[in-house]
């Protein structure tokens, strides 16, 4: 999403509530949006504190895999 425009970048923020969420809750990023227009940015460092990159969905997926795994252990012992 480099070098997107103004228009791109209010049509990805409503299609993706996380970032607006991310958005009104840091308020900092109003400013630079509205002044700076460094929506590159802002979708970086939403994406990194949100943990939307693929290494922490290859986490959440390498847990619960592991969660099931327990479970079906439990569940045969019984």
């Amino acid at each position: 999403m480099i070098g997107i425009n103004e228009s791109e970048f209010y049509s990805f923020l409503y299609n993706n509530l996380g970032y607006l969420n991310y958005l009104r809750y840091h308020p900092k990023w109003y400013k630079i949006l509205y002044y700076e227009h460094n929506y590159d940015a802002f979708i970086r460092v939403a994406k990194d504190e949100l943990h939307d990159r693929l290494t922490d969905k290859l986490e959440g997926l390498k847990r619960n895999i592991a969660l099931l795994k327990s479970l079906n252990s439990y569940f045969d012992k019984k």
